[in-house]
């Protein structure tokens, strides 16, 4: 599955992360907004650096 991010004062596509094999249940910001975690179907959770959208750390089976 992916998660699309959208810049919401253009109103466009911004960025696409497709790193989960399964559907996508769980998607949180950190407190300051530096980073996204997301948690799938899959089993993993994925951390991505919000400055420039790359994944930092993923945990292949952390859940389910």
């Amino acid at each position: 599955d992916k998660v699309i991010i959208i810049d919401l004062k253009t109103r466009t596509e911004h960025t696409i992360l497709m790193n989960h094999d399964g559907t996508i249940n769980t998607v949180v910001f950190t407190n300051g907004g530096t980073h996204l975690l997301t948690g799938s179907d899959d089993g993993s959770i994925i951390v991505t650096r919000t400055g420039n959208w790359q994944m930092e750390k993923i945990w292949k089976k952390a859940h389910g």
